[in-house]
């Protein structure tokens, strides 16, 4: 008996699209392909330009030009970092007149400027194998600390040569704190010494290692914060994501109205964190639209790790004050928080400083009082599931997407019909009250939305923007609509 030959399988455009979807990293941007990095890329084309520039000229001339990218995790420093490698391995200058050593992510265990010297020959033997760095090292083992330290720092400018160090680090405050005064001083000493070396790095927010007057490295960098992502640039990554799948009919159906109601939506809550709307992406088909709510809890349940690692960095009177403003939802004032808090109002203060430094909070200025709020709404809401097993958020997600499906759909019959603005019986009151006829909409959504009304009407009314500031921003959000109306 003659056995048939098994029929070879045609890959469906389904499974190419699953293929490609799998560079889609949302955790390790360099794991991505060059291109596939390239083509991601948002917003930030003229600032990986301008840092890409400076950094071959620091190769190819005395001048030394050093990047500090901050932002909060998410906003797309890895991202930058791993593009910018490529460019840079890619370029003909740096090739032949530069190395780069791309650090890890995270460096444990760094705690001397001699172990940061190691970590960086080790970062160049494994890049380049040629210059037989391992075997000048394996000797350094044997020798006193103080030893090491010399013939290691000898042997790094002996393997530069007349080249430019290019060295990459990411998470240079958890770095920095590693080495310690001591060691931030040698490093810096070092540099000073021998202007063979050019860093880019990343820290999700300023510290005290380049903030402070006294700190080594104060003046050092050109430091570049990142913006978030407008909401234009957040369709253009949802738009560049659908392509990258290779999936056309979620590219085609980007250009209705229906899904810039959803992407709208959601962009209240991830506040312009692009690595949230590729976590998102994973839900992006007609059908997933639809699903917004489950979408998004997902991605919260993704984040939450995260948000009680960065909890756990902080004091106990500031995770007290982080706890009461999740609770309170809204933006309060010193004095308001001082006395949920059982602190005195100086020593809020105090806390208050150090969080909007570490980019915990932020302030709004009302008058003569400062108003206090999270930085990042996704915190809240993440810790809003823990506590309340996620319904609420559910619910806010659900009723933005009623809200914005039907808005959408207002502006657009309105400029069908020519008109120059809402008629006043077709305004926000109808919008809300046609929202709250859909039946997946319960009493809680009810509530929400009269609270924004009340806010948005006290707000006509006087005038006075504190209305405003007693609701969570994404709320806040949907007021200024109704106050515009």
């Amino acid at each position: 008996m003659t056995k048939k030959n098994a029929p070879s399988v045609v890959p469906t455009p389904m499974t190419q699209m699953a293929q490609k979807a799998l560079y889609l990293s949302h955790f390790t941007p360099s794991m991505m392909q060059p291109d596939t990095l390239q083509h991601m890329l948002v917003q930030r084309q003229p600032l990986i330009d301008a840092c890409c520039d400076d950094v071959v000229h620091s190769v190819t001339t005395r001048a030394k030009h050093h990047y500090l990218f901050v932002g909060p995790r998410g906003i797309g420093k890895t991202h930058l970092i791993s593009l910018l490698h490529h460019r840079l391995s890619t370029s003909k200058e740096i090739q032949e007149r530069g190395l780069i050593a791309w650090m890890r992510e995270e460096e444990w265990g760094v705690t001397s400027f001699f172990e940061l010297v190691l970590r960086i020959l080790r970062t160049l033997d494994q890049q380049a194998p040629a210059l037989g760095i391992a075997a000048q090292t394996a000797p350094l083992y044997e020798l006193t600390l103080k030893q090491a330290e010399s013939q290691g720092t000898s042997l790094l400018l002996e393997v530069l040569g007349n080249k430019t160090l290019v060295v990459l680090m990411e998470n240079l405050d958890d770095l920095f704190d590693q080495l310690g005064d001591a060691g931030q001083r040698q490093f810096r000493a070092f540099i000073q010494n021998h202007p063979q070396l050019v860093l880019v790095a990343t820290t999700p927010a300023l510290f005290a290692g380049v903030s402070l007057q006294k700190s080594p490295f104060y003046g050092f960098f050109d430091i570049q914060a990142l913006k978030e992502l407008s909401l234009e640039d957040v369709v253009d990554l949802l738009k560049k994501i659908a392509v990258e799948r290779g999936d056309s009919a979620l590219t085609e159906f980007m250009e209705t109205r229906k899904a810039r109601a959803r992407i709208r939506a959601v962009h209240h809550l991830a506040e312009g964190n692009p690595r949230i709307y590729v976590i998102l992406a994973q839900f992006l088909s007609r059908e997933a639209l639809d699903e917004l709510v489950q979408a998004v809890m997902h991605t919260l349940d993704e984040l939450t790790p995260y948000y009680q690692a960065r909890m756990k960095e902080l004091s106990g009177q500031q995770r007290k004050i982080v706890e009461y403003l999740v609770s309170y939802r809204g933006a309060a004032p010193v004095k308001q928080i001082a006395k949920a808090c059982f602190i005195t109002p100086q020593t809020c203060s105090g806390q208050l400083r150090q969080l909007r430094e570490k980019r915990y909070v932020h302030s709004i200025e009302a008058g003569r009082e400062s108003f206090y709020e999270l930085t990042d709404p996704l915190m809240r809401l993440c810790m809003e599931v823990k506590q309340q097993r996620g319904e609420p958020v559910g619910l806010l997600v659900e009723s933005l997407r009623i809200w914005y499906a039907e808005a959408e759909l207002r502006e657009g019959l309105d400029r069908a019909e020519g008109k120059r603005e809402v008629d006043e019986h077709h305004g926000s009151g109808e919008r809300i009250f046609n929202a709250l006829a859909e039946p997946a909409v319960s009493a809680e959504f009810e509530k929400i939305v009269l609270r924004v009304m009340q806010a948005a009407s006290a707000w006509k009314r006087t005038g006075d923007e504190k209305h405003l500031l007693v609701l969570p921003r994404e709320e806040r959000a949907l007021a200024v609509n109704l106050k515009t109306d």
